[in-house]
């Protein structure tokens, strides 16, 4: 199959932090045009000063003064071109009241102008001494210059292949946002030019501010605070600049006077369709506003999680732990549901067998843990479990089950080996065993397969693909592997080299006689976790290739990125009848593929 570019749809934000003197409008100017031709070199579609940039913030009672902000601003229109510019400005509408701007600039004209709606007066903050709030202002105009009839209010929004509104500093932190109706009218930028103090812990809370915001209105969220030049008496002012997208901070490129990031807003529009909490809201109505033509970047600078199921390594031990908490929640709920005190797992030397028993393990005593391993055709790994196992204080039931497999294929008069027949024999009468174990014992087997042999349908049905609770069924591969490794260094430090060894070794679904490695059947878990967990983002598989190439460009061949990826396609879709009679298992991750929760899909879906 053929796949679009991985440039498509890029858009550069750039944040300004320009080198500020208060009320020196012509020295202030000149750092803006610096700023405005660096950006346009660079592919920049959005440019964002701080608020009151062109003047500074803390002009106080300066403001009353009539600043001559208008012909500064129609020399700054002079030099745009293509790419937008919002500037920051006190402006006198024509009822003849001071509002705090932003001003909106593209193609040598200001196309549009946003008053502050909120204003604060509290602590070392006093600004309605000199504006006026703009919140109520609405299907108006303004003349800045020679421009007459331009747009002005809070009922504005940027539209080009996305939705743009803009609210200024205060504004966020209202009880409710212009921000939040302006993502209720679709828009999925939202952008704010602010001007916020600083001292010890106030960058945290407005990062707090920001990310909760992107994440509640699903949307890339920028923010743009004024810096060098505006601290003044008692006030410290050290500048912040940073982008979220749905709650997640972006790293961005540093550049003299400058940050910038590249954004697709593909993936909010695919998550805010998914969301009832945006598609069954009251949409406000706005006045939108095209700007056109805005560029894309043709080489998109893109940070780019390759293990996107994993958490970050400073919260790492933390998320591992509440893994753990949450599974031994759900299990000691299901057991005790079903009036059980004993567990039965199938171990059969893999990463996935080993985390169910540590699951276990960590929610029950060792007494109501029974372990089974069913050694068959492939190589014995026998001695490895036991000394495992022993490590662990738990015991090992053996029972070989070649002789049973050999009779069933028998029965059927199957004389080859080594084929598909061959293979699911061995797992059906695993599983056939393992809930007869459970019957007699009145225990709950535990199914082990994780997400990504559930996504890929790397099981067997009637197999592996069953049991009476899979423990594993929100946790990817990659995910597992840290998992095993982690309960290792915290939990049970004097097994950690023999959990390490499991952690490392390649997967392997150990039916034949000759060896198997999982990744070298179906391609490199890391590939297709990949792959799923952007798929689970709502993103379509355009999109997910695309970022794909980019994100493993140094690693693999565009070659074999398509390979892999044209087998997660058509597996996953393929295999959605395994997952429509999938056993019950705990969402313990922000993941799953239940049929009765996070994804309903039909079974004859065309992989084509």
């Amino acid at each position: 199959m053929n796949y679009p570019s991985v440039t498509d749809n890029y858009y550069r934000i750039a944040l300004a932090q320009p080198s500020t003197e208060l009320g020196n409008l012509e020295k202030n100017l000149t750092e803006h045009l610096r700023i405005i031709e660096a950006c346009q070199q660079n592919e920049v579609a959005l440019l964002v000063f701080p608020e009151l940039s062109l003047c500074g913030y803390n002009c106080q009672d300066l403001f009353f003064n009539y600043l001559p902000v208008d012909r500064y601003l129609n020399s700054l229109s002079k030099v745009t071109g293509q790419m937008l510019v919002m500037v920051g400005a006190p402006l006198i509408s024509n009822n003849g009241r001071l509002y705090n701007c932003a001003v909106v600039i593209q193609h040598q004209r200001i196309v549009a102008v946003i008053p502050k709606s909120h204003l604060p007066c509290y602590g070392e903050y006093y600004e309605p001494r000199w504006f006026a709030a703009g919140g109520n202002i609405k299907k108006t105009t303004i003349a800045i210059a020679d421009q007459q009839d331009i747009p002005f209010g809070v009922d504005l929004l940027l539209a080009d292949s996305f939705l743009c509104g803009i609210e200024i500093c205060e504004d966020l932190n209202a009880l409710i946002p212009p921000s939040s109706y302006q993502a209720l009218a679709g828009a999925t930028l939202l952008v704010n030019l602010a001007a916020s103090n600083d001292f010890a812990g106030k960058r945290q809370i407005r990062r707090r501010w920001v990310a909760h915001q992107s994440e509640r209105c699903q949307a890339v969220y920028v923010y743009v605070s004024a810096g060098r030049g505006e601290s003044v008496s008692d006030l410290v002012y050290r500048g912040d600049a940073c982008v979220y997208n749905h709650g997640k901070e972006l790293t961005m490129s540093v550049e003299d006077g400058y940050h910038h990031v590249d954004i697709n807003f593909a993936k909010i529009v695919a998550m805010r369709n998914s969301v009832s909490n945006f598609k069954h809201q009251r949409s406000y109505h706005f006045r939108p506003l095209t700007v056109t033509f805005l560029p894309t970047v043709t080489q998109p600078k893109l940070v780019i999680d390759r293990c996107p199921f994993l958490p970050a390594q400073n919260k790492a031990s933390i998320y591992y732990r509440e893994v753990f908490d949450c599974t031994a929640t759900a299990l000691r709920q299901r057991m005790a549901h079903i009036k059980t005190s004993t567990v039965v797992i199938g171990l059969s030397g893999g990463v996935d067998s080993l985390l169910a028993t540590l699951f276990a393990k960590y929610a029950l005593d060792n007494q109501q843990i029974l372990l089974v391993t069913m050694p068959a055709f492939a190589e014995s790994k026998l001695a490895e479990l036991s000394a495992l196992v022993e490590a662990l204080s738990l015991k090992l039931t053996v029972i070989d089950i070649k002789e049973l497999c050999t009779t069933q294929l028998n029965i059927i008069d199957h004389q080859q080996d080594n084929d598909l027949v061959f293979e699911n024999i061995q797992a059906r009468q695993r599983t056939l065993l393992l809930l007869t174990i459970a019957n007699q014992k009145n225990a709950l087997m535990l199914g082990t397969s994780d997400l990504s042999e559930i996504a890929l349908g790397f099981c067997t049905y009637g197999g592996d693909h069953l049991g009476m609770y899979n423990i594993n069924c929100s946790i990817a591969k990659t995910l597992a592997r840290q998992l095993v490794r982690w309960y290792g260094q915290t939990v049970e430090t004097n097994c950690q080299e023999l959990l390490n060894k499991v952690a490392n070794q390649p997967s392997s679904p150990d039916l034949l006689t000759d060896k198997q490695e999982t990744e070298e059947i179906i391609g490199p878990y890391e590939l297709h976790d990949f792959f799923l967990y952007h798929t689970l983002q709502r993103l379509s598989f355009n999109e997910t290739y695309r970022i794909a190439l980019k994100a493993f460009a140094d690693s693999y061949p565009i070659e074999e990125i398509t390979k892999h990826f044209d087998t997660f396609r058509q597996r996953f879709i393929a295999n959605q009848f395994k997952r429509n009679c999938a056993p019950d298992g705990p969402k313990v991750t922000a993941y799953s593929l239940s049929p009765r929760g996070d994804w309903r899909m039909p079974a004859d879906l065309s992989v084509h």
